[in-house]
C-alpha cells in the first residue's frame, strides 16, 4: 500500500508540476481556506490541520497563501473557487460531495451537548454542520441560538444566556472544562474539501500524500487530540462505501418525487459493466469487484426504498460523484490487504450504522473478507 500511495503522490506531484513558462510567470502558490476558529483543527493560525497542510506544501513545493472563511458561506466560497482547498475540521456531507472533491478521511468524531441533559435553550456555532445537528435534534424541544463566533460557546453558558451547547468530540476538551458533557457516536469523518479551480490533480496528489504520511499524521493527531487514531486503507476503504451508501436517500427522494421505479436493471448491468472493466484497469480482481459492487447496489436499492428524506439533490449532481467514488473504493479495495474478522469491529464501522442494519453490516463485512482473501471464491451463477 505505502509504495502504491508513493508511486501515485509523485505521479500527481509531477503532473501538477507547472511548465518553465509558467512558473517564470506565477509562483506555484496554494490558496487555503480555513475559519482559524475551531479548535484542534483550525485555531489562529495553529492546529491539526494547520500543521498537515503546511507539511503538505513543503514537501509538494508549495507556497501557502491563506483565506478566511466563514462556516455559512464555506459552501459558496468552495463552488466559487475563492480558494483551492478549505481545511480546518470539515465534515464530510452529500450535500457537499457534490461541489469540488473531498479528500480520504483525517479524522473520524461526533457532536456533544455541554450542559444540561434536557436543555431548552442551546448555542451552536452558526452556518456548520453542528448547527445542522441541533436543529435536528432539538429544533422542536429547545430554542436554537447560532452564534457567529465559534469561541463564544462556553462563555454564553456560563452567563446562562443558555442551558447548553454543541461542539464535538474534538473540539469538547478545549471548551467543556468542568462542565458535564454526553457526545454521540463517532461518525462524522473530516476531510479536505478541493474547490473545482483546485482540480482533480490536487486531489489526486493529497490522498496520496495522506496515505504516504499517515505514521506521521497520527503522531499529530496524539498531540493535538490526545489520541492516536490511525486511519489505514481499511478505515478509507470503509469510508468510502459509507460515502455512497450516504447519497442513496437523495438518490431515492429524487426516485420518488418523479415516481421513478428504485429498481433499474439495466443501469446496474451497464454500472457493474463498467466496474468490471474499471477493475482490469486498476489491477484488481474482476470478479471479486463485480461481488462487492453487487452488494452495494443491492445495499443501495434497501436504503432508498426504507428512506423518506426529501429530495435535496439532483441525479445529474450525484452520478459524477457515484462515478467517482466506484474507482475510488476499486483502489481503496486494491490497497487493502486481507481483511479478517479481528479487523472489522463495531468502531470501525459504526459509520455504516446511520443507513445499515445491523444484518446488512455483517454480510458486508463478510463479503469483504471473502473478496480479499487468497481463497476467493467464485461467483455464484
Amino acid at each position: 500500500m505505502a509504495l502504491v500511495a508513493a508511486v501515485t503522490y509523485l505521479l500527481a506531484l509531477a503532473c501538477a508540476q507547472p511548465t518553465q513558462q509558467t512558473a517564470a510567470e506565477t509562483a506555484r502558490v496554494l490558496r487555503v481556506g480555513t475559519s482559524g476558529d475551531y479548535p484542534p483543527f483550525s485555531l489562529r493560525g495553529e492546529g491539526f490541520d494547520i500543521d498537515v497542510i503546511e507539511r503538505f506544501a513543503e514537501h509538494s513545493g508549495y507556497e501557502i497563501v491563506w483565506h478566511d472563511f466563514d462556516w455559512p458561506q464555506l459552501s459558496d466560497a468552495v463552488q466559487s473557487s475563492q480558494f483551492d482547498v478549505a481545511v480546518g475540521g470539515i465534515t464530510w456531507r452529500p450535500f457537499r460531495a457534490v461541489t469540488g472533491t473531498m479528500t480520504r478521511a483525517l479524522a473520524i468524531g461526533g457532536p456533544c451537548v455541554v450542559g444540561a441533559e434536557e436543555p431548552t435553550s442551546i448555542a451552536v456555532n452558526e452556518g456548520g454542520i453542528l448547527e445542522r445537528w441541533a436543529r435536528s435534534e432539538f429544533g422542536e424541544s429547545a430554542d436554537i441560538l447560532a452564534v457567529d463566533d465559534n469561541e463564544s460557546l462556553p462563555l454564553r453558558l456560563s452567563r446562562s444566556e443558555v442551558d447548553a451547547f454543541v461542539t464535538d468530540s474534538f473540539e469538547v476538551s478545549h471548551f467543556a472544562g468542568d462542565v458535564p458533557y454526553d457526545c454521540e457516536p463517532a461518525v462524522d469523518r473530516k476531510v479536505y474539501w478541493v474547490t473545482s479551480e483546485g482540480g482533480s490533480e490536487l486531489a489526486l496528489q493529497l490522498d496520496a500524500w495522506l496515505a504516504v504520511e499517515e505514521s506521521w499524521i497520527d503522531g499529530q493527531r496524539q498531540r493535538h487530540f490526545g489520541h492516536s487514531q490511525p486511519r489505514g486503507e481499511l478505515d478509507h476503504l470503509l469510508d468510502l462505501i459509507g460515502r455512497r451508501l450516504e447519497l442513496m436517500p437523495a438518490v431515492g427522494a429524487w426516485k420518488r418525487d418523479r415516481d421513478v421505479p428504485i429498481e433499474d436493471l439495466e443501469r446496474e448491468r451497464v454500472v457493474l459493466d463498467a466496474v468490471a472493466r474499471d477493475a482490469e484497469r486498476l489491477g484488481v480482481d474482476s470478479q471479486a469487484a463485480r461481488r462487492l459492487f453487487t452488494l452495494l447496489i443491492d445495499l443501495a436499492k434497501r436504503i432508498q426504498a426504507r428512506s423518506s428524506s426529501a429530495p435535496s439533490l439532483q441525479l445529474d449532481e450525484i452520478r459524477p460523484v457515484l462515478l467517482t467514488l466506484g474507482t475510488r473504493i476499486l483502489e481503496a479495495f486494491r490497497d487493502v490487504p486481507p481483511i479478517v474478522a479481528r479487523d472489522l469491529g463495531a468502531e470501525r464501522t459504526e459509520h455504516l450504522g446511520q443507513l445499515l442494519e445491523k444484518s446488512e453490516i455483517d454480510e458486508l463485512t463478510t463479503l469483504l473478507i471473502e473478496v480479499t482473501s487468497t481463497d476467493t471464491p467464485p461467483e455464484s451463477p
